[in-house]
Formats: C-alpha cells, structure tokens, sequence
C-alpha cells in the first residue's frame, strides 16, 4: 500500500515535471517569435524611414555607419532567433525518438517492470532537461542594441532639426 502511494507520487511528479518542462520550453519558442517580430518591424521601418531622401542628405558618414551597425544588428537578431527555432526544433525530436525507443520497447516486449526503469534512463540519457537559450539571449541582446542605436540617430536628428 505505501509502496503503490510512492508509485502514484512519483507518476504525479514525473507529469507536473514534464508539464513545466513544456511551458518553460513553450515560453522560450513565443519569446523568440515576438523578438524576431520586434526585430523584423524595426528593421523595416526604419529602412523605410532613414532612405528617405530628405533625411539621407542630412547623414555624414559616421550617422551613416551607425545606421548601417544598427541595421546589421537587427538582422543578426532575426538570424539568432531563427537558429534558436532550428534547436529546439532538435530538442524535441531527441525527446520524440526517446519517448519512442521506450513507447516501442513495451510494444515488443524488450520492456518489463524489472528492466523499466533502466530502459527509461537509458533512453534519456544524454537530453538535457531543457532546451539551449544561448541564441535566444544573443537575440536579445543584438535586438537591443539595435534599438539603441536606431533611437539614438533618431534624437540626434530631432535636435538637428
């Protein structure tokens, strides 16, 4: 009886743990979404906006090298977050195929409570508990700075007039 309630426990546990692991992994994939978005608005706004003529004319060199670093950021954030989108893509299918291995297992019988357990292990032996976030940082950062830089061409423009 106590030895089924630990069962149940640890079932109980093992499903709120592989429900976080969703929703912190599903939190990262609409993260990197939204700032490809932010990134990919600014980019095309201001694009848009600072080829205008009247305001190319008004740029020296060094404003214009700024623009282009602004520029070159944003789009080395919408690149990080489209990397971020090819490794969690990877994540999941090395959870698919262990959940796999250990769904096929019990099929063909090569799986039994003795063996369970190992079987288990052994198939998510090397899968982290959640996926890489290194790009979806250097997304971030690159989106800011970009920003940065776009908004300080614009005040300095704004006083320049």
């Amino acid at each position: 009886m106590v030895n089924d309630y630990l069962k149940n426990q640890q079932r109980k546990f093992e499903d709120y743990t592989e429900k976080y692991r969703c929703e912190t992994n599903e939190v990262f994939r609409e993260l990197t979404r939204q700032l490809i978005l932010v990134a990919t608005v600014f980019l095309s706004i201001s694009i848009f906006v600072f080829n205008a003529r009247d305001l190319n004319v008004r740029f020296n060199i060094f404003d214009r090298h700024f623009l282009a670093f602004a520029w070159i950021f944003l789009a080395f954030s919408i690149i990080f977050g489209i990397i971020q989108f090819f490794i969690d893509y990877l994540y999941f299918r090395k959870w698919t195929k262990a959940k796999f291995n250990i769904v096929e297992k019990i099929y063909t019988g090569d799986a039994t409570e003795e063996n369970l357990s190992q079987i288990v292990l052994e198939s998510q032996k090397n899968i982290p508990f959640e996926s890489s976030t290194v790009f979806v940082y250097l997304q971030s950062i690159f989106l800011i700075f970009g920003i940065i830089i776009l908004i300080s061409i614009m005040v300095k423009f704004l006083f320049s007039l």
